[in-house]
């Protein structure tokens, strides 16, 4: 039995330059993880995916894996730390219109409503340099490994 539970998302797309990082740093992990208290899945292109993993178990962290754009150097890493307050009311968004092309922030709102949200959040990524081909640069690429090492510790120290 576990006393922590954890889903690891790794969104991206397959066609978009670095925003593949979530889901290589998804199947790394999955590789080097063996732990039944952990559960890592991969978000290519589908929000609703999220929202039906959220719903599947009760998850006290989750770890989220994508691009993260904050306007700083090409393979900057980003750790954004999220609990239930940090997230915007469902209600205060004017507009949903295509369900199947949720960003990760808008299915932490919709988890939100469902009262799905587990207390932590963790959004951990990297500053895209490209995001119109069909390969990752040598940025994320290396920004790739201290993700994924950053993604081990907290785990460790989680569970």
């Amino acid at each position: 039995m576990c006393k922590n539970k954890i889903l690891i998302a790794g969104f991206g797309s397959y066609y978009n330059g670095d925003d593949l990082l979530g889901i290589v740093v998804a199947d790394e992990l999955r590789k080097r993880l063996m732990n039944r208290c952990v559960k890592i899945v991969n978000i290519v292109s589908n929000g609703i995916e999220f929202i039906h993993q959220l719903m599947s178990d009760n998850f006290n962290l989750v770890i989220i894996i994508d691009t993260i754009v904050k306007n700083s150097s090409a393979g900057t890493m980003h750790i954004i730390e999220l609990g239930p307050k940090d997230i915007v009311d469902y209600e205060k968004i004017d507009e949903i219109s295509y369900l199947h092309k949720l960003d990760p922030g808008l299915t932490l709102v919709i988890a939100k409503s469902l009262n799905i949200l587990p207390n932590k959040v963790v959004m951990i990524g990297c500053e895209p340099k490209n995001l119109n081909s069909l390969e990752m640069s040598a940025e994320v690429i290396e920004c790739r490994k201290r993700v994924i090492e950053e993604i081990e510790t907290l785990i460790k120290n989680y569970l």
